[in-house]
């Protein structure tokens, strides 16, 4: 049909009308008709949004999406309360066997009682060996965080207890180990 037509002007017409029928001023959507008559009608079908690429709440269905926990976290912030707990039982051990060594008036100590007493008790090397373990467990839990942190669509609580309190063990004990070298290197 020519364009000059009437039936071609009326139906060219009538799209239109549809076509703004179907445009919802509001939210800026466009409800597309697919020809499908077991769809409700315009007026009752949710509005489709258009995309924008760019969501200030993320929602589902129009709730809002909840967070999980980051699990990294979770295991981070626990590593840092057992590896406290195993370190706090294991200094209080090793100082209860070498009470006494030390003059607490004077600070002096006898280093050949103090050598002969870890001879007779070869617990005192395990105790060490798990001092050394829970610094290593520390490194574990402050790794297991950052990679928490690091995680989307995820809670970070945890994630930032665990790095901060593993991190702060670290540090702390490095800074511990270098005193004692300087003091030791000073003698």
């Amino acid at each position: 049909m020519p364009a000059s037509c009437p039936h071609a002007t009326i139906k060219k017409m009538s799209m239109e009308v549809i076509a703004l029928d179907n445009y919802n001023s509001t939210n800026g959507t466009v409800q597309h008709d697919q020809g499908n008559s077991s769809r409700p009608a315009a007026d009752s079908a949710a509005p489709v949004p258009a995309y924008s690429g760019f969501s200030p709440v993320d929602t589902y269905d129009g709730q809002p999406l909840r967070r999980k926990q980051s699990g990294l976290g979770i295991a981070s912030f626990t590593i840092f309360a057992s590896m406290a707990l195993i370190f706090a039982i294991m200094l209080g051990s090793v100082a209860v066997k070498l009470t006494g060594l030390i003059d607490m008036e004077t600070g002096v100590y006898d280093s050949a009682e103090i050598e002969r007493r870890m001879a007779d008790m070869p617990e005192l090397a395990l105790m060490s060996l798990a001092l050394l373990g829970t610094l290593f467990g520390n490194l574990i839990g402050l790794i297991l965080g950052i990679v928490g942190l690091v995680q989307k669509e995820r809670k970070k609580v945890f994630a930032v207890l665990g790095t901060v309190l593993n991190g702060i063990v670290i540090v702390g004990l490095a800074l511990l180990v270098l005193v004692s070298f300087a003091a030791v290197s000073v003698l």
